[in-house]
């Protein structure tokens, strides 16, 4: 069948409408296309400006740009003014705020110096009696404990032992005497550290064996009472007794009674810090036909032990107080204990600042004093000094 013919006013208008819609979408089309022409010219033309091909062009650019800048209106001495002077009152603030806490630093760190100096006078005051009597004695027989040989029986000592306190030089005495002027030391040493990257000088044995004196009696080395709460008469028991093990202080014993030459003996040495608190439990066990150990006894400040304890062992000494009351704990044992025995006595500023004097004095002063054999089998120089020392290393010297 023949669809029905449209009218003529229905065809008009669908012409109409046809007509008009494409020419819309065309003028848009014409208008998204100019515009990303020009976009594209822009682009292209900032690129050349921004980012010229040649150095030429870059200072050319760079000498247009100051040469505008200085055309413009600027008070320059003003913007000076102010930027010196918004430095200075930042200055002086953050120079304020740190004055104020160092102040109150000092103040704390100097009332806990003072209640540490009261306890070494209190702990003194309490050996005083005993001790004079003592060294009055030696010292008629013929020895002191800080001038002489201070062997009752009569016989030198075969070696040294250096006592002070943790992170107080005596791995810089110990490394000199051993690597340069070969004083023994044995074969089980700790290795170095990040800490000590010279290396410690320290006897594996030896520190075991002290560790577990401290651990049998309930005690660590960072307890703060140390040299209060250990007993030396207990631990000696234990060990005669056989309730502790003593196989690491056989060896220990058999080391600084032994000579590698009948005629010509080379000392030996032995460091440990914790031999300032355990040191009367070993003199009794040397035997009585072993001669005691002559001692250099290393000091450092209190304020730089601290703060290097801290920084070492953050979780063992967390504050200065607790460095400082350690320092105290370990400096008290090694001059009560080692009464009676032939002391040199050093500081680690006299080792930093002149190494190799010091050093020689020492020996000088073990040898002559305390009649421990001279090392003959080697030679210190000054050069040897150099190049074993790192000042750098000291970090915490002086603050």
């Amino acid at each position: 069948k023949r669809q029905p013919q449209k009218s003529n006013k229905n065809v008009k208008l669908y012409k109409a409408k046809a007509s008009t819609i494409p020419s819309r979408y065309r003028v848009l089309q014409h208008v998204l296309i100019g515009t990303a022409v020009l976009f594209i010219m822009v682009m292209v033309a900032s690129l050349k400006i921004i980012s010229p091909r040649t150095d030429e062009e870059v200072k050319e650019r760079s000498s247009k740009l100051h040469k505008t800048v200085d055309l413009l209106p600027i008070d320059r001495e003003r913007i000076e003014r102010l930027r010196l002077h918004r430095h200075r009152r930042q200055v002086n603030v953050d120079n304020h705020g740190y004055k104020h806490r160092e102040e109150l630093k000092k103040k704390a760190h100097d009332a806990i110096l003072a209640k540490v100096e009261e306890e070494i006078r209190d702990e003194e005051q309490r050996h005083n009696d005993a001790n004079l009597v003592k060294k009055t004695d030696m010292s008629a027989g013929g020895g002191d404990s800080d001038k002489g040989n201070g062997n009752g029986n009569g016989k030198h000592p075969l070696g040294l032992l250096i006592l002070g306190m943790h992170r107080s030089g005596t791995s810089l005495l110990a490394g000199i005497l051993s690597l340069f002027l070969k004083y023994r030391t044995g074969e089980q040493l700790m290795p170095p550290s990040f800490d000590n990257p010279k290396g410690f000088f320290e006897r594996w044995d030896v520190a075991a064996q002290n560790d577990l004196f401290f651990s049998n009696q309930g005690l660590q080395w960072n307890a703060p009472l140390l040299y209060k709460l250990y007993k030396p008469d207990l631990a000696s028991k234990r060990v005669n007794s056989g309730e502790m093990s003593f196989d690491d202080g056989r060896n220990i014993l058999r080391f600084m009674n032994s000579t590698n030459e009948v005629s010509n003996p080379t000392p030996w040495i032995i460091k440990d810090p914790r031999l300032c608190v355990t040191l009367p439990t070993w003199l009794p066990l040397l035997g009585t036909g072993s001669p005691p150990p002559a001692v250099v006894f290393v000091y450092r400040h209190p304020l730089e032990v601290a703060t290097s304890l801290v920084k070492r062992n953050p979780l063992d000494v967390p504050n200065i107080e607790h460095g400082l009351r350690l320092w105290s704990s370990y400096n008290v044992a090694a001059i009560v204990n080692t009464v009676g025995l032939c002391r040199v006595v050093s500081t680690k500023d006299l080792l930093y600042d002149d190494t190799y004097t010091e050093i020689m004095k020492i020996v000088k002063d073990v040898t002559k004093r305390c009649g421990v054999p001279p090392s003959t089998a080697g030679v210190l120089t000054r050069e040897d000094v150099k190049s074993f020392l790192d000042v750098g290393l000291d970090h915490n010297r002086g603050k």
